[in-house]
């Protein structure tokens, strides 16, 4: 899996749709036709990447809403962040 940095911004791939329904949404990849459902956590770090902006400034904002461990968010972020690279949705 490709390496993903917090501090860093990325840009979604022109080749992709996303629809958000309430808190969740589902992102559709043109190109392939593949589709990734994203839980609320996922659309919100999704939603700052979208606006340009690097997904330490979403970890900052889920530490405000959830209960969560700084450490496995830090962690699970990365690795979802790495998905999209991956995957392609994101450059």
């Amino acid at each position: 899996m490709s390496s993903a940095s917090l501090q860093r911004s990325y840009t979604p791939s022109a080749e992709v749709m996303v629809r958000v329904v309430g808190d969740e949404s589902v992102v559709l990849d043109m190109a392939s036709g593949r589709y990734l459902g994203m839980n609320e956590v996922a659309t919100h770090v999704w939603q700052v990447l979208a606006e340009g902006k690097a997904p330490e400034l979403a970890i900052d904002t889920l530490l405000d809403q959830f209960e969560v461990d700084e450490t496995k968010l830090r962690s699970d972020v990365e690795l979802f962040v790495a998905e999209l690279l991956e995957l392609g949705l994101v450059a």
